[in-house]
């Protein structure tokens, strides 16, 4: 579905990033290095700790859309998830 390829593809490489800058990463390593500018903004609020529970809640979020849970609950779950 649109839902979980979004959650599957696009997510996770966003939250790849994150952690990579957290960690003092360079710029060669980004998989969206064509948008440094949003990325330092948040990895500045991404620690290693929240991009990974971050990525364990997409990981989480994908597997459940992938056995056809509702997409709503599903995305919201998630995105409350990164507001804690």
């Amino acid at each position: 579905s649109e839902s979980g390829l979004f959650v599957r593809e696009g997510l996770w490489r966003w939250i790849h990033d994150w952690a990579l800058l957290g960690q003092g990463g360079g710029p060669a390593a980004l998989v969206n290095g064509d948008r440094p500018a949003e990325l330092e903004q948040c990895a500045a609020w991404f620690t290693p700790g929240r991009a990974l529970r971050a990525y364990d809640a997409v990981l989480e979020t994908r597997d459940a859309l992938a056995i056809n849970a509702n997409k709503a609950l599903a995305l919201e779950a998630l995105w409350l998830g990164f507001k804690a």
